[in-house]
């Protein structure tokens, strides 16, 4: 499946951004903003609604007018590992 391929590329990417120190470095920001816009779109189209509302919850946290939590977006990314994770066992 298709989107399975890219959601596995995109968790390597996931797990490589998780393990930069908080907050999210700028120049990777972006990167990580793609990834789970990509993600809450396409999980939730091909039946993965809990990565599809993780990812959402990430990004919309990500984009907040008001800046990132650091530790809030943290969390975040990790549980939408796990999720991603446990959806492409």
């Amino acid at each position: 499946m298709r989107f399975v391929e890219r959601a596995q590329g995109q968790l390597a990417a996931l797990k490589t951004l998780a393990g930069d120190p908080m907050p999210i470095p700028p120049e990777k920001h972006a990167d990580l903003v793609k990834i789970v816009h990509s993600l809450s779109g396409a999980a939730g189209t091909f039946g993965f609604p809990e990565v599809s509302r993780c990812a959402f919850e990430l990004e919309t946290a990500l984009t907040a007018p008001e800046g990132t939590d650091p530790a809030a977006a943290h969390r975040l990314l990790a549980r939408l590992i796990a999720e991603l994770e446990g959806a492409l066992a």
